[in-house]
């Protein structure tokens, strides 16, 4: 029987126990190869462009010479590359790195939910060999998407700790808020959608409010936490995280005032352009429905006629148009898709010279945003209803079934972990100092094309062999996750069902206040994950149903380490559960009641 001596969780114990699997998921991933793509300008080659700028140039660098894509993204990732860069780290050893620290946040955050620590180490486990997180389309492409995972991990964990040390003297709850701002503020600035994690992070900062002036409201009859100054200093820290995402925004946008000019953090996001987005999906065409294009030829043409701006770039959008219809879904149906159109606007505007200066830019936007607006308030335009994010297309008659279509996809292609296999596959060719310049950035070999190989003898000292054998070992850890996380998340969900039923039940007793809160922040803590994995979901198959194809592993790799937390510290509280049960029906049933309690 486990003794509250031998079973309970040290931090020390855990340290080198954690950096003993860390290092050998580090050398497992240290021949893996890059995947290089020079030619996607708007994604993997932007990361490097602004990277390389600021290795180049320095801080005064930035993100580089300002055009229509300088700021459509956010700027953390090239800071993270360019970091790495200077710090003499590899982009993979640095961003493994980054998801084996999260881990080891993450477990210490909520260590306090067990009685014992092997469940922790269990949860560990699966959380740091977590196929996702080393996937080609996340890890060995060079783009944001490859530090989501750890982002996550360090959001939640950070909040998690936060409110289960909520008791604790302030300079321990420091060390926790500062986490949870940092870590939600690097996310929202990685990505523009990451509004998915909002919910989560306020209610979790919420419930940890109240519980504080909960206990305020207690302490008159011997709570542990008295009013006064220092409450307002407890309250204030739970709100800190808050703070710095809220200042993050204005942080960034100065530093884009000083360089380019316009006070933004992020174009697509808070500027004039998200206003002229919202104003052209917001117009109302009666009678048109075409599936994934909510900006069809016939709503241009309309909205030509309504602004003077749009009307001066006729020639640039029309041929951007063509060029966008026939490299979407539906090639050759003439329209531009929702996923594709803000690039072929934002093209058009670069190509009919507005992008001279961003202040120039932001002009045109405002123009254009305020000549569709006046013509909704005139009556000229029908105005309906768009959604918070211009990156959003507005919801129409008849989208639910196929957006519940598309989470029914969503959620079995996460359980059984499809497409997170590493490889070695050969990089793509492509302009702006091509695959070499992806390597210098990164410290990371690429696999050259078989065209290339010959102008790139080096390439001969890549241990192929090597990289082959690991992409092997990697891979057999996917198929088990992949062969057995369907009926782990399921038990995991039964667990979180009983856990909820306890819960509901327990919360009018007054016996044992103690053991209540304990069970009361287990269900608050797995309740978060699992919404905070719903609405990743949910987002992922809206965008898919309604805009373009969604469902893959670069976009979902946030909710991999939710569940994989969700349902192991969920079974490691069933099996907690079942081992008191047997640990007192043996107290029970002992002659003289000396058998010990698991702790």
């Amino acid at each position: 029987m486990i003794t509250r001596e031998k079973g309970k969780f040290q931090i020390r114990e855990f340290l080198l126990f954690a950096a003993v699997f860390a290092g050998i998921r580090q050398a497992l991933l240290s021949s893996l190869p890059i995947y290089a793509i020079p030619a996607a300008a708007m994604d993997d080659a932007l990361m490097v462009r602004g990277a390389w700028s600021m290795i180049r140039n320095g801080a005064g660098g930035w993100l580089g010479p300002y055009d229509h894509l300088t700021l459509v993204k956010g700027a953390f990732f090239p800071v993270f590359l360019a970091a790495a860069y200077k710090l003499g780290i590899s982009y993979i050893s640095a961003a493994s790195l980054a998801y084996s620290l999260a881990c080891v946040v993450f477990i210490i955050a909520v260590s306090r939910l067990f009685r014992t620590k092997y469940p922790l180490y269990v949860s560990y486990l699966f959380l740091l060999f977590n196929p996702a997180a080393f996937s080609g389309e996340v890890l060995q492409r060079v783009y944001r998407n490859s530090i989501t995972p750890a982002q996550v991990l360090l959001i939640f964990g950070c909040f998690f700790g936060l409110y289960l040390r909520r008791r604790e003297r302030l300079g321990k709850l420091l060390f926790w808020a500062l986490g949870a701002g940092a870590a939600w503020a690097s996310l929202e600035h990685s990505r523009e959608d990451a509004v998915w994690v909002l919910p989560a992070a306020l209610m979790m900062t919420g419930i940890s409010a109240a519980a504080v002036i909960k206990d305020v409201a207690s302490s008159q009859s011997g709570g542990r936490i008295k009013p006064g100054w220092r409450i307002n200093a407890r309250l204030g820290i739970f709100l800190l995280p808050v703070f710095i995402f809220w200042v993050s925004h204005p942080a960034i946008a100065a530093v884009n005032q000083i360089k380019y000019g316009v006070f933004c953090y992020n174009e697509l996001n808070d500027s004039h352009f998200a206003d002229a987005m919202k104003a052209i999906y917001g117009t109302k065409m009666e009678g048109e429905d075409i599936p994934y294009v909510s900006v069809s030829r016939a709503k241009l043409k309309r909205l030509y006629e309504i602004s003077p701006s749009l009307k001066k770039i006729e020639p640039f959008m029309e041929e951007q148009m063509d060029i966008w219809s026939r490299i979407d879904c539906q090639a050759g149906d003439g329209e531009v898709e929702d996923g594709w159109f803000f690039w072929a606007f934002r093209e058009a505007v670069f190509r009919a010279g507005y992008y001279e200066t961003a202040k120039t830019a932001d002009g045109f936007y405002r123009e254009v945003s305020t000549e569709v607006q006046g013509a909704f308030d005139d009556g000229r335009l029908e105005r309906q209803r768009v959604m918070p994010s211009p990156l959003m297309p507005p919801w129409r008659k008849g989208r639910f079934g196929r957006v519940m279509s598309a989470f029914g996809q969503t959620i079995p292609f996460m359980f059984t972990y499809q497409m997170v296999t590493p490889d070695d596959r050969a990089s793509a060719s492509g302009p702006g100092g091509g695959i070499a310049l992806f390597e210098t950035v990164t410290g990371n070999r690429a696999v050259y094309p078989k065209e290339e190989r010959l102008t790139h003898p080096d390439w001969e000292d890549f241990n192929a062999e090597t990289m082959r054998q690991r992409c092997a070992r990697l891979a057999a850890i996917s198929r088990f996750y992949g062969a057995t996380g369907t009926a782990a998340a399921i038990f995991g969900i039964i667990c979180w069902f009983c856990l909820t039923v306890q819960t509901v039940r327990c919360a009018r007793s007054a016996h044992d206040p103690d053991s209540q809160d304990q069970r009361l922040s287990f269900w608050l803590v797995l309740s978060a994950l699992l919404g905070g994995f719903l609405c990743l979901a949910g987002g992922v198959s809206y965008n898919d149903a309604a805009s373009c194809p969604s469902i893959g592993v670069l976009y979902l790799c946030g909710g991999y380490p939710l569940i994989l937390a969700f349902w192991t510290l969920a079974a490691g509280w069933a099996c907690e559960c079942a081992l008191g049960w047997i640990a007192n029906e043996k107290i029970h049933n002992s002659p003289d009641g000396s058998a010990r309690l698991p702790r």
